[in-house]
């Protein structure tokens, strides 16, 4: 399907600026989420990456592809993203603030356009710090259930871990109590 026929169907994409550098160069858009008519999708699986490995210049690989779900995941059931910010560090800086602290062995990999604005901070040996998705949940889901916080917040710390190597792997997580019970609360 042409690009043009794919506008007709879904109309046009409603974007706005944004990531502006001081010289007033815009370096991306925002565009508002379309809806897809079950009878244009295919059956393409492509591997992405919603987070930090993107930043650091890390392939991504099935555990990125975990952040990715989760990020979606956790969109769903806010309606709001997990990670914002004012151009890639502010969404380091974000990533930082809500699941702790990044391996230190990335320090000086960061490697996005605006790399001058990468913070020392997000880097350390130690153990992350606390995780803020409570309080996320708490401002954007205030009629969760304690127990469907519980269980989401469960879930949320299984994936969203800065090495890839210490996520829940897709099939974990289908076998996952936590993910079972979650998706029996809502029905599925």
């Amino acid at each position: 399907m042409s690009v043009a026929d794919k506008c007709k169907l879904l109309g046009r994409p409603r974007k706005a600026r944004a990531l502006t550098i001081d010289d007033d160069r815009v370096v991306g858009e925002l565009v508002a989420p379309a809806q897809f008519p079950l009878g244009i999708l295919g059956s393409g699986v492509y591997r992405c990456d919603f987070g930090i490995l993107l930043f650091h210049n890390i392939e991504p690989s099935f555990a990125s592809d975990m952040w990715s779900y989760m990020v979606v995941f956790l969109y769903l059931c806010t309606e709001h993203p997990a990670f914002t910010g004012r151009q890639f560090a502010g969404k380091v800086s974000s990533i930082f603030e809500l699941v702790g602290l990044l391996p230190l062995e990335w320090k000086g990999h960061y490697s996005a356009y605006d790399k001058e604005e990468a913070k020392q901070s997000w880097y350390d040996q130690g153990s992350p710090s606390k995780s803020m998705f409570s309080a996320f949940l708490d401002q954007h889901r205030p009629d969760i259930s304690a127990n469907e916080k519980a269980l989401a917040l469960s879930l949320i710390r299984q994936v969203f871990r800065p090495r890839p190597r210490d996520r829940v792997g897709a099939s974990e997580l289908l076998e996952n109590k936590d993910f079972k019970a979650l998706m029996s609360i809502d029905g599925v």
